[in-house]
């Protein structure tokens, strides 16, 4: 895959920009003076540049580096903070440390990330930064994003070169997500494991009806006037319907509702309006394999128990309660699951959603495949592999006895550390169809409206 990146490394012909905890520090700055970082010092922790410098004081060209504390992007906007720095002309931030997804859309935009300070002098001194210094201790893909300048560059290398990183050979038990992953991977089929960063291909790619404006804009710089979708029988939009859904299949979603189709025995998790704009093009998306805490749920509930009592018990646990569990898969199990309805199961998924999981996922069982008969007939059946291995590793257990379980009340669980239908939805049309409006702020509309059907999977 051809890179972008200039052979010699690259110039940052602007200047270095110090986002201080001192706000007349930054204002300095922006009017002209030239400060070390030891007169910057300290620098802001938990913000972006979108957060600190006043709309227009920013003007293309003069700032190319925008250096900052720790877990820099946490309080930015998920989008428009990254978009808000390459308008700006920045092509690197440096900083002690990022939030993950701040980080993840820099690199979606060509916009180069580092924590490496001693690049301040080396940039200043006119010094050319090698490719290198900002791939090291990357995963092949997320380099390859890199070294392309952006998600949208390396999308449209994809869809003409199917090269990708060599995917492992061997085998591991694995969680049932992890195996959803494996399955979907791109190229070849093989085991995968937490922090492995692979292309997935989406079965299902769910977005809200109306494109952010930072994607409409991106869709005019980097597209132009034509998309084509890649099977677009396989998006849908500005709707809830899960009813197409299948257990084992992986579900991208971007919008406001949770990813509810882990009720399902799906694995569907929250991306970018970036990601999901690449996934349209090519049908995949870059995910990282996270984690899984599985809760097994024992023996039947107690008369008038319901799904909000055992997500109140969880979320009293200490390993839910300081975070611990946040990024990770949330895997549910158990003989009380069968008592709960597809609509309680979907209380469960949106609990793993409000403390930060990765997503949530019920291991399909009698009741998931009574559930698909009803919607798809009786020739549904769950195949063998739909469940994690006896001997997958998982992050942490939690075991409940939901026999004992009463709202409000407190019951002793058994932790342990394991290591080694609703709105209508709308279809893209026939495959091979393409979006031709003018794309900008017609985008939503045209991707919502141009071919609408009342229920995905039925052909208009």
């Amino acid at each position: 895959m051809e890179t972008t990146f200039p052979p010699a490394g690259r110039h940052f012909d602007g200047r270095v920009l110090f986002l201080s905890q001192d706000a007349d520090v930054v204002q300095r700055q922006l009017a002209g003076d030239y400060l070390t970082l030891e007169q910057a010092m300290p620098l802001r922790d938990g913000a972006s540049l979108e957060q600190i410098a006043p709309a227009g004081s920013l003007k293309r060209g003069v700032f190319a580096v925008a250096v900052a504390g720790q877990r820099c992007g946490q309080c930015a906007s998920r989008d428009a903070a990254p978009y808000a720095e390459l308008l700006a002309g920045i092509g690197l931030v440096i900083a002690r440390s990022f939030d993950p997804g701040y980080r993840r859309n820099c690199h979606n935009l060509g916009v180069l990330t580092s924590t490496d300070f001693g690049l301040v002098e080396r940039i200043r001194n006119g010094e050319a930064i090698p490719l290198a210094e900002f791939t090291r201790g990357e995963d092949p893909v997320t380099a390859q994003v890199i070294r392309s300048g952006g998600l949208f560059a390396f999308t449209r290398a994809r869809l003409t070169d199917e090269s990708v990183a060599a995917a492992p050979a061997g085998h591991r038990p694995m969680t049932y997500a992890e195996k959803i992953l494996s399955r979907s991977r791109a190229g070849r089929r093989s085991p995968v494991r937490p922090g492995d960063t692979l292309l997935a291909r989406a079965d299902w790619r769910h977005a809200d009806r109306d494109l952010s404006p930072i994607a409409q804009r991106l869709l005019e710089l980097e597209i132009g006037p034509e998309l084509k979708l890649h099977d677009p029988k396989t998006i849908v939009r500005g709707g809830t319907d899960d009813s197409h859904v299948e257990p084992g299949q992986l579900v991208i979603v971007n919008g406001s509702h949770a990813p509810r189709c882990g009720a399902l025995g799906a694995l569907a998790f929250p991306v970018g309006a970036i990601d999901m704009v690449c996934a349209w093009m090519s049908g995949e998306v870059r995910v990282t394999v996270p984690p899984t805490c599985r809760v097994r749920l024992d023996a039947e509930l107690a008369p008038g128990v319901a799904a909000r009592d055992i997500v109140t018990y969880l979320l009293a646990l200490p390993y839910v309660r300081e975070g611990l569990a946040a990024g990770q898969v949330i895997e549910y199990s158990g003989e009380a699951l069968l008592a709960l309805p597809a609509s309680e199961r979907t209380v469960l998924i949106q609990m793993a959603v409000a403390i930060g999981a990765f997503c949530g996922i019920v291991a399909p069982d009698a009741g998931t495949l009574a559930l698909l008969r009803e919607r798809h007939g009786p020739a549904m059946a769950l195949d063998p592999w739909m469940r994690s291995d006896p001997d997958a590793e998982f992050a942490h257990t939690i075991v409940v006895d939901c026999s004992a379980l009463a709202s409000g009340r407190q019951v002793p669980v058994d932790e342990r550390r394991h290591f080694g239908g609703e709105r209508p939805a709308h279809r893209m049309g026939p495959p091979g169809d393409h979006l031709q409006p003018g794309i900008g702020q017609q985008a939503g509309e045209a991707l919502s409206d141009r071919h609408r059907t009342d229920r995905v999977g039925v052909a208009p």
